[in-house]
């Protein structure tokens, strides 16, 4: 066998490759993700914010019944290798991308997510469990059928999702989201024009819930810590990142444990709403991390804000640590 033959069956090989790529990519389901929701409700002294729908063609109920039968025997036997945990991981992905997933038109999988956020003298005052004993939500078109929510020890806010099915075929229409506050037993109804942004990705879970506020701060607060420069940017708003100003760190800040208090404000500069998060240095008093004994008067003032591009949430600002109650506290801009 000569070199050119070698080469030609090595091209269509490569030909044939590339074709059922694309073949599955095109069977991968599309989602939908709504970039114009923000939605802010007060449930008594708390406040709501629904910032994320997302409606995905997958059809969940036949994955389900796939998943109660048992884990693929191509998985077990990529377990069975004893490969690093990051290559089993890798597997299991290139396994994922070239399996059929169930697509529906009728039953399209629906999710809503946000944050309930509570004062931060009560930090700590609702659990998981609890949340959605304060509300509950319905959407119309569509049906709502579970919820849950995921609490963040020592913060002042959970993040709060629910799921159901949709019918694609009133993808166009007007939504109407209505939440009960059953602590004043008053309903708010808001009625959106969605704006769909489709994609295809690649990660066919659900996506979009148990969403940590916290998560950007407390990485880019880390990897500072530990001088990992280029992994702290990974947490900046892509657009901003060549000309963000990285703050000094205290010594607290680096060697103390941080308690984080988020706050939602209506409005930052670029952004139709965003999250205020102050980072403290200090140590926790108990195993619940209620109480708190700050180690250092300074203070880190964040913003987070989410990206239109990938629904992910992002610093956009950050403020130089101050002496907590002086006169250089910033106002939101």
């Amino acid at each position: 066998m000569n070199k050119s033959t070698v080469t030609r069956i090595l091209f269509k090989l490569l030909l044939i490759f590339l074709v059922v790529t694309i073949y599955f990519y095109f069977q991968k389901p599309i989602e939908y993700r709504c970039t114009n929701l923000k939605a802010v409700i007060p449930i008594d002294d708390m406040t709501l914010v629904i910032d994320d729908i997302r409606i995905s063609d997958r059809d969940q109920e036949k994955l389900n019944s796939l998943a109660s039968s048992g884990i693929p025997w191509i998985y077990e036997k990529i377990l069975e290798a004893g490969l690093p945990w990051n290559w089993t991981v890798k597997l299991f992905n290139v396994v994922a991308f070239y399996t059929y997933t169930p697509r529906t038109m009728e039953k399209a999988d629906i999710n809503i997510s946000g944050a309930l956020l509570y004062p931060a003298e009560a930090r700590n005052s609702i659990k998981s469990s609890d949340a959605w004993n304060n509300f509950k939500m319905s959407i119309s078109p569509g049906n709502l059928s579970s919820n849950g929510a995921r609490f963040n020890s020592s913060n002042n806010y959970c993040s709060v999702f629910c799921g159901g099915t949709f019918n694609l075929k009133d993808l166009n229409k007007k939504l109407t989201l209505s939440i009960t506050d059953k602590i004043n037993n008053k309903t708010i109804y808001i009625y959106i024009s969605p704006q769909w942004k489709k994609t295809r990705p690649l990660n066919q879970g659900a996506s979009g819930l148990e969403k940590d506020l916290n998560s950007p701060v407390r990485s880019f607060v880390n990897h500072l810590a530990n001088n990992n420069i280029q992994a702290a940017m990974e947490n900046i708003m892509p657009v901003l990142r060549n000309d963000f100003e990285i703050p000094q760190l205290d010594i607290n800040f680096r060697n103390d444990e941080i308690r984080y208090t988020s706050e939602y404000i209506a409005y930052l500069m670029g952004y139709s709403g965003a999250y205020k998060i102050t980072a403290e240095a200090g140590r926790f008093l108990n195993e619940e991390q209620t109480d708190f004994e700050a180690t250092s008067d300074e203070r880190l003032i964040f913003y987070v804000a989410g990206n239109d591009r990938d629904g992910k949430f992002y610093i956009t600002r950050v403020h130089q640590p101050y002496v907590s109650g002086s006169d250089t506290d910033p106002d939101v801009p």
